[in-house]
């Protein structure tokens, strides 16, 4: 390999060449080159949106998600036990009922979250305004959950059946969050006068795939000052 005069030969070269060549072009890792397995309850409006924006912002990074269908509260504790790689969105107030989810810190972008009635309500601008009345929630909507916590809650595991409950008048009022006011017009209810809170949504990935989070966040970063969040929340108006 070394000659008398102490130079490389030259297929000691090539093999050197060679050998950088292979160290710098380093595959991805098996956690980067994986499909992603995120929950998400079903017909859920705003998450499709947050699927949406997820798939490109994976997509740009070579990696694929699929799908996995589940009520709220299940989901979540699936999300815990590491049963899936994490949730398409959540808000922040979950991070207070679990341990093993990474918040990717850029946002998808935020809902409000209103009461609906069969008939007017123009007192309930606030959440204290709905004590005294019955009031339906989705289980494992955490922060309807903490904001009513104490209240008359009928619990539900869909909006669907949210909806039912209140064409029934089984309650008096449910609670939903959206990106825009457009979830029950179809119904004739009333909506709140005011948005009760408005809050931010964010992608959750389980602590295993912790590399990921820095990765997704830039890229969701670029495609905010890009416009393409803009763009694909106004396909769904």
């Amino acid at each position: 390999m070394v000659n008398s005069r102490g130079n490389v030969k030259p297929l000691a070269w090539g093999c050197l060449l060679f050998l950088c060549i292979g160290l710098g072009a380093q595959p991805l890792s098996a956690d980067q080159q994986k499909t992603y397995r995120l929950t998400m309850a079903k017909g859920e409006q705003i998450h499709t949106i947050a699927l949406s924006v997820l798939q490109e912002a994976y997509a740009r990074l070579g990696l694929s998600i699929e799908v996995v269908y589940s009520p709220w509260k299940r989901s979540l504790a699936e999300n815990e036990r590491g049963t899936y790689d994490g949730e398409v969105g959540r808000l922040k107030i979950i991070e207070s009922v679990t341990k093993n989810l990474i918040r990717v810190d850029e946002p998808l972008f935020d809902i409000h979250h209103y009461a609906y009635a069969r008939a007017p309500i123009p007192h309930v601008n606030t959440w204290q305004n709905l004590k005294g009345m019955r009031i339906g929630v989705e289980l494992g909507v955490v922060i309807i959950e903490v904001r009513t916590r104490g209240m008359n809650r009928v619990a539900s595991a869909s909006k669907d059946d949210l909806i039912m409950m209140l064409r029934r008048g089984a309650v008096d009022a449910i609670i939903l969050e959206d990106v825009r006011d457009y979830t029950l017009e179809p119904y004739g209810f009333y909506q709140s006068p005011q948005v009760l809170e408005t809050s931010t949504l964010y992608h959750y990935l389980h602590k295993s795939h912790a590399g990921m989070a820095e990765a997704l966040r830039l890229e969701l970063l670029a495609m905010r000052r890009q416009g393409n969040i803009r763009k694909i929340i106004e396909r769904f108006r």
